[in-house]
Formats: structure tokens, sequence, C-alpha cells
């Protein structure tokens, strides 16, 4: 079940819409998801969002509101401030401050080949 809520957690599907796709009411649906994930579908989906975005933003050069539509939201007012609070960072900042941190990231600098870019990890950023 989290497979398949995993595979479409871009659509825009409410709970009800998801468990229905899966022929479950939305309690059933719930009660499903918190033992196998210990969140609600609702918070499932959101992490994996979230996760995709900091993926995409730190990974490629989209603007922020491409990144929120590749990720489910079609407003990328409300995408920014849902990410900053979960996230605890903005998705513009996150950018910023993970692009320093990977050499070679978004810097005409060529990296040391003995010492491989890599990119910083926080607490903060974690899913």
């Amino acid at each position: 079940m989290l497979r398949a809520l995993a595979r479409d957690a871009f659509l825009p599907l409410s709970v009800a819409e998801h468990a229905a796709r899966h022929g479950m009411t939305a309690a059933e649906l719930r009660a499903v998801v918190r033992r196998a994930a210990g969140a609600s579908p609702k918070d499932y989906l959101l992490g994996i969002r979230l996760g995709r975005a900091k993926e995409l933003l730190v990974g490629i050069e989209l603007s922020v509101a491409a990144v929120a539509r590749r990720v489910g939201y079609d407003d990328p007012a409300y995408f920014n401030r849902l990410f900053t609070r979960r996230v605890g960072i903005a998705p513009g900042r996150l950018r910023e401050q993970q692009g320093r941190a990977a050499p070679g990231g978004w810097s005409d600098a060529v990296p040391d080949l003995r010492h491989p870019p890599t990119i910083r990890s926080t607490p903060s950023l974690a899913p």
C-alpha cells in the first residue's frame, strides 16, 4: 500500500480519493498507513512530496514554482509557505545553502578529484 501511495504521491488526490483507488474507505487507508508508516496518509504523502522537492531544489536548476508544480502544488506561494513551515527553511534558501555546500554544484570551480563533491546533510533537512 505504501508503495502505491508513493507512486501516486504527486497526483492531486485527496486521502479519500487515494483510498477509493484502492477499494478502501478513508478510515481503512488511515489505519493501514498508520500501522505501516507510523503517520497519517496526508503526512506520509507530504513527506514524499517535500523529500522530492528537496532533491529537485538541490539537484537541478528549476525555479521554485517549477519544483512546486512537479511535486503536485499549483500554487507556488502555498508551496513556499508549506515547505518553509515543514522543513524549517525556505526553498530558495535551501538551494543557496546546499549549492554552496557542494563544491562544483553551482560554481565555476572545478572540484578536486581527490575530494569529490558532497552534499552536506543537516538534521533540519531530513525528510
